[in-house]
């Protein structure tokens, strides 16, 4: 999923991140998807499921929560959990605890 574009100068720390996060939050993910699938791509949900998978990725969960995310279990929760932490800056770690 990578377009080649930067949003920013590449030496810039956390440059790359700060883009995707402008373009989720814009809705304009389809600017992430290779040009060359463009025309066929017509998975939007699927994308933005993955997008905010990789974001989550960010704040270094287990591989085994990682798992869990990309099937879909438990995603939409621990998606809103990590806007709660964005808005108010807990730490990462905290709305990686098990759910049960």
């Amino acid at each position: 999923m990578s377009t080649g574009i930067l949003g920013k100068a590449a030496n810039q720390k956390g440059a790359m991140l700060d883009w995707v996060k402008k373009i989720h939050k814009e809705k304009k993910l389809e600017i992430l998807v290779d040009k060359d699938l463009e025309n066929s791509y017509e998975r939007v949900v699927e994308l933005e499921e993955m997008v905010k998978v990789a974001l989550l990725c960010t704040h270094r969960p287990k591989m085994s929560e990682v798992v869990r995310m990309v099937e879909g279990d438990a995603l939409v929760e621990r998606w809103e959990a990590s806007q709660i932490v964005e808005s108010t800056k807990c730490k990462p770690h905290e709305f990686f605890r098990p759910i049960l």
